[in-house]
């Protein structure tokens, strides 16, 4: 485990939330925040701002994989990133 999975553990523990997931790296979080915000709809220069990237292909090419949009998905992953608030519907996941 990395020391910054083992810092995220440390801060989630302390706040009385489970930690992350066995096999969770700072590189799939990094990927993962980033496919979020493009999700979200996010500017794809905002994206490669907070990445540190210089080349808005290279982001979009890398984190703007195809990802399950049912019907007012994108409100509800706003809610939830946003807000800390998460309306499931279905039995199916985001990812």
């Amino acid at each position: 485990m990395g020391p910054v999975v083992q810092r995220a553990d440390e801060l989630l523990i302390a706040r009385g939330q489970l930690p992350l997931p066995p096999g969770i790296t700072s590189h799939k979080l990094r990927h993962t925040f980033a496919s979020i915000l493009v999700a979200c709809g996010d500017d794809p220069a905002h994206v490669m701002r907070q990445l540190g990237h210089t080349d808005p292909h290279l982001t979009l090419r890398v984190y703007a994989h195809v990802m399950s949009r049912r019907p007012g998905e994108r409100d509800r992953l706003k809610a939830l990133v946003w807000h800390g608030e998460w309306a499931p519907t279905g039995t199916r996941t985001l990812f």
